[in-house]
């Protein structure tokens, strides 16, 4: 029996469609691990597919930023940026929402969530024996 394990933690963001309401352009860069070296991946907000993170067998740290620049009736250009541990074999949804500081002052903030879970499904597979 030969048992496989990915080496990669799977994260993926998930943009409110209120977001477009009001903000004109907003995306999160993802950083921090020793396979990104001091590189960064940027999930943009047009982006639907996950990215999958080359991890350390005990996961690491990823450190995320969302940029943000607000319709010209707000006033809530910037960043807001977190971490948490990414894993391997796991996935993991980075949920950004607006959220209205105080009604009718144009003031916008970020409700910002980290999602882990999955709808796994398990399926054994038999593998041809040249590929042993």
């Amino acid at each position: 029996i030969v048992t496989c394990t990915p080496t990669c933690g799977r994260i993926s963001v998930n943009f409110e469609t209120e977001m477009a309401d009001y903000f004109s352009d907003y995306n999160v860069q993802f950083k921090g691990t020793n396979a990104l070296g001091t590189n960064a991946i940027a999930w943009m907000k047009s982006d639907t597919e996950p990215w999958y993170v080359k991890l350390e067998e005990n996961g690491e740290t990823i450190t995320f930023t969302i940029n943000a620049t607000a319709k010209e009736e707000y006033s809530s250009n910037g960043t807001w940026s977190g971490t948490f541990i990414l894993q391997r074999n796991k996935a993991y949804k980075v949920n950004v929402k607006p959220s209205p500081v105080a009604p009718g002052t144009g003031n916008i903030d970020l409700e910002i969530t980290i999602d882990q879970t999955t709808n796994d499904i398990e399926k054994d597979i038999e593998v041809p024996v040249t590929w042993i």
